[in-house]
């Protein structure tokens, strides 16, 4: 088989590109909010209002914990997680469906190019 030429290939590589965008982005986005943690330290402080009682690094980390952008980070784990799952899946649905076949007793119904075969692994992925 060439590998250049699957489509599987070329779907997975979309994936990454997405999760890698995804983890850029993420990746901004904390460092944005750890600037805007360290701005509201400092108007806090000037002001005296609640939360100026902490340390800079407390504070940031609890500013942190409310306002962290984590829906990028977990949409780029769960795309990296498609990607190492997905062949793996394919793999192993395959696996049991030629089982299957060779439980039949070679049966032209569920010989892997076709069609039973086919509905098998899409179900079992």
């Amino acid at each position: 088989m060439n590998y250049a030429n699957s489509p599987l290939l070329w779907i997975l590589t979309g994936i990454l590109l997405l999760a890698l965008i995804q983890g850029v982005m993420a990746f901004l986005g904390y460092r944005r909010v750890r600037e805007d943690a360290r701005a509201e330290y400092d108007f806090r402080k000037a002001e005296r209002m609640d939360g100026s009682e902490l340390s800079p690094d407390r504070f940031e980390v609890a500013y942190l914990r409310v306002n962290a952008p984590r829906a990028r980070a977990h949409t780029a784990a769960a795309l990296v997680a498609i990607v190492v799952l997905s062949p793996l899946s394919l793999r192993l649905s395959d696996l049991i469906m030629k089982g299957v076949w060779r439980l039949s007793g070679e049966d032209r119904t569920f010989e892997p190019p076709f069609l039973v075969y086919q509905v098998g692994v899409f179900f079992l992925v």
